[in-house]
C-alpha cells in the first residue's frame, strides 16, 4: 500500500510508501513529509497523511481522460450523423458505451482524503469509504478558505497593515 500525498510547499504530489520508515520527501523542493499514521491498516480508518476520518473512494483513473474519450465518441458520432451513416453513428456511440463500461470495472479504486487530498491505493475501500460526498467536500473547502484568510490577515497585521 502506497499513499500520494500533495507536498504542502509546492503541491507537488509524490509517493510514501507504507508502513513508512521516516518521512517522505518531495521530489521538486525537498520537503520532508511526516505522515500521522506511518503504519499500513488494511482497513484504513483515519488518512495516513493528516489523519482525518473522512474520506471517500473514487475511480483510479484520470477524470480528464475520461472525458477526453466520451467527447471522442460524441464528435465521431456527430461525424457520421452528418454524414447520414447512422448506423456507424450508432455504432460508435454504443462501442464508447461498451469501452467506458469495461473501464469501469476494469480499473480499482484509491480512497481519496477530503481534508488534504492524500490518495491511499492498494487496498479494499470498506465500509469506512462512502462514495464522494459533495456536501463534505463543500464543508472541507469552506475550512481550506477560512485557514487562508487568517494567514492573510496575520501577514497583514504582521507587516503594520490595518489587519482583521
Amino acid at each position: 500500500m502506497n499513499v500520494r500525498v500533495p507536498c504542502p510547499l509546492c503541491e507537488v504530489a509524490f509517493n510514501i510508501p507504507l508502513p513508512a520508515s521516516g518521512p517522505g520527501e518531495c521530489p521538486a523542493c525537498g520537503n520532508l513529509q511526516d505522515l500521522a499514521h506511518p503504519s499500513a491498516d488494511a482497513s484504513l480508518p483515519e488518512c495516513a497523511a493528516c489523519g482525518n476520518a473522512e474520506m471517500y473512494k473514487k475511480k483510479d483513473f484520470p477524470h480528464g481522460l475520461g472525458m477526453l474519450i466520451l467527447v471522442g465518441g460524441f464528435v465521431a458520432s456527430t461525424v457520421f450523423w452528418f454524414n447520414y451513416q447512422i448506423t456507424a453513428a450508432w455504432a460508435v456511440l454504443i462501442g464508447t458505451l461498451l469501452f467506458d463500461t469495461a473501464l469501469y470495472f476494469i480499473v480499482g479504486d484509491v480512497v481519496s482524503c477530503y481534508r488534504c487530498g492524500a490518495e491511499h491505493r492498494g487496498l479494499v475501500p470498506g465500509p469506512l469509504h462512502p462514495p464522494h460526498d459533495q456536501g463534505v467536500e463543500e464543508r472541507y473547502r469552506q475550512e481550506r478558505l477560512r485557514q487562508q484568510e487568517l494567514v492573510r490577515g496575520q501577514n497583514r497585521a504582521g507587516q503594520g497593515g490595518e489587519g482583521v
